[in-house]
């Protein structure tokens, strides 16, 4: 048999012949990594205790700030008011997203290395993680 000729799929056995890109349905791979996804989160179930307990504190912190402030509409002196507290939500959101930054990149050299070898495709390992950290 001389290599310039094609190879005959027509006369291979069915089962040996891969006919899908990852060996298994997307729903398992989606569930798989969801798995995965809740196992690391319950490891670090310390991280995401504080992270949800300090934005309460600040978010209290913030209300007492704010308690008594009275806005009437159409005053420029309200309009400061209202930018600065949403400039100071927005402001104590990142940095409380910030540790999450440190874990993400930790990761990053495993998940290349799961993807080049075709473990999973990339939407199934992110969804998992967007859809858990919603709450979060």
């Amino acid at each position: 048999m001389v290599l310039t000729t094609p190879y005959d799929k027509s006369r291979a056995h069915p089962a040996a012949l891969v006919r899908e890109r990852y060996g298994i349905s997307n729903m398992k791979l989606f569930r798989a990594c969801f798995a995965r996804e809740w196992l690391l989160m319950k490891r670090n179930s310390f991280v995401y205790i504080f992270k949800t307990t300090q934005p309460t504190i600040m978010s209290t912190i913030a209300f007492t700030v704010f308690f008594r402030t009275e806005m009437k509409v159409g005053q420029l002196q309200d309009g400061g008011k209202f930018f600065g507290a949403l400039f100071f939500s927005l402001i104590n959101v990142m940095f409380i997203g910030m540790a999450e930054l440190a874990m993400t990149v930790s990761k990053l050299p495993v998940v290349y290395k799961q993807r080049d070898f075709l473990f999973f495709p990339a939407w199934a390992y992110a969804l998992p993680i967007w859809l858990l950290k919603i709450p979060v």
